[in-house]
């Protein structure tokens, strides 16, 4: 990777997303970085951790999780295009 390129893509401080003419991501480009430089420590005490453990549920499997976020899938990008349509309405009125 030469330096124009690295600065051109802010020496890839953000993933950069690679997107057909009609804006359909292709492909996302991201920063290889060391497993050390991230936080893994959890956000949340032992002790919350162990009362979630406790709790009754609702518990899903793998499987669960997996079917729900397939479904998912054609949704939000519905959803994001339906944003996009409401708020170019709305600056065009504000024109």
């Amino acid at each position: 990777m030469d330096d124009f390129l690295r600065k051109r893509f802010h020496d890839f401080a953000d993933p950069i997303d690679l997107c057909d003419k009609s804006g359909r991501v292709l492909a996302r480009i991201a920063r290889c970085t060391k497993i050390k430089e991230y936080d893994l420590e959890p956000k949340i005490s032992q002790k919350e951790i162990e009362r979630r453990s406790n709790s009754n549920g609702p518990w899903l499997t793998t499987e669960e999780v997996l079917a729900h976020l397939r479904q998912l899938e054609g949704v939000v990008p519905m959803l994001i295009r339906q944003r996009i349509a409401k708020s170019l309405r709305t600056t065009r009125r504000k024109r």
